[in-house]
């Protein structure tokens, strides 16, 4: 019998099926090889436990409708591969399916999100399951299943500017989210499984590479960088769901920071190259508000 072949399928948070463009799922078991008496080889390979986690990449838009910018923990997740069959993705009740298992848990956070210029912002997703117990397997394997179906087909964004305290400096050709959140998961009283996951703290930041690195600096008006004296703002245009155009309407995504501080990186430039110069900015909160506030209904400043 010739070897199965599989492929991706959308994912299911809660009760919301999302679109996804890459999946990983690492069982994460815990193997440690013991040797005793001066024996050469191991005589056991311990296995104390596992910790799953699954990361996928979704657009950005889909994971923050279901996540937002925190933690979120889910009473439902599935993940899917679809079956071929005569050389294409087979139908009906044939695919394999790893879901929570009944009573168990899962935290599930956007780590990051990054675009390029002509790309499409991606979000990167992790999603860690939590035992009720310790010793049943939080996510487990079924198949002949059938596959979710999309509600509707997500909104893309791509790049768009940024505003420096009022003032837009052409030149970005990259940028990016890293919401630095310090998720730690526990296995305890010997358990095989995690049970508890908390977010014990967060850093976020914003990171891009900008073509113009005079006139950045110039901005910036220090290698030191500058306050966010009047809101920094990452924009990211929407994708026309009609058309597929960049849409110049109230629909980008705008990511502001009101306290933060933005700072220069690195200066590159080489031999047939243009010169970049890397961005990054640090958001900033005395309490528990997030130091990023999103809006989805966002429109982009015109280029200067």
């Amino acid at each position: 019998m010739p070897a199965l072949t599989h492929s991706l399928a959308p994912a299911k948070f809660n009760s919301t099926v999302v679109a996804v463009e890459k999946i990983g799922f690492s069982p994460g078991v815990i193997a440690n090889p013991h040797q005793h008496s001066g024996n050469e080889f191991p005589t056991l390979v311990a296995i104390p436990g596992a910790e799953p986690r699954i990361t996928l990449t979704m657009p950005f838009r889909s994971a923050y409708d279901v996540l937002g910018l925190g933690m979120t923990q889910l009473t439902a997740f599935e993940l899917y591969l679809a079956k071929f069959a005569a050389l294409t993705r087979a139908t009906g009740s044939v695919h394999t399916k790893w879901a929570l298992a009944a009573s168990c848990t899962a935290s599930a956070m956007i780590t990051g999100a990054s675009v390029t210029q002509d790309g499409v912002l991606m979000a990167e997703v992790e999603v860690r399951p939590l035992s009720n117990n310790g010793t049943t397997p939080p996510f487990a394997r079924t198949d002949n299943n059938a596959l979710p179906a999309l509600a509707s087909q997500p909104v893309l964004h791509t790049l768009g500017p940024i505003s420096v305290n009022g003032t837009v400096v052409p030149g970005l050709n990259a940028a990016g989210l890293d919401l630095g959140q310090n998720l730690d998961s526990q296995r305890t009283d010997g358990g095989l499984f995690p049970t508890l996951a908390s977010r014990i703290s967060a850093a976020p930041k914003i990171t891009g590479t900008h073509a113009d690195p005079v006139g950045m600096l110039a901005q910036l008006g220090s290698l030191l960088g500058v306050a966010a004296s009047s809101n920094i703002i990452a924009y990211f245009r929407q994708y026309s769901v009609t058309t597929g155009e960049v849409s110049t309407g109230a629909d980008s995504i705008s990511v502001t920071v009101a306290s933060g501080r933005m700072t220069p990186l690195d200066i590159v430039d080489s031999q047939g190259q243009i010169a970049t110069m890397g961005i990054e900015i640090h958001g900033l909160s005395s309490s528990a508000t997030h130091p990023f506030a999103i809006s989805v209904g966002a429109t982009s400043p015109a280029i200067p």
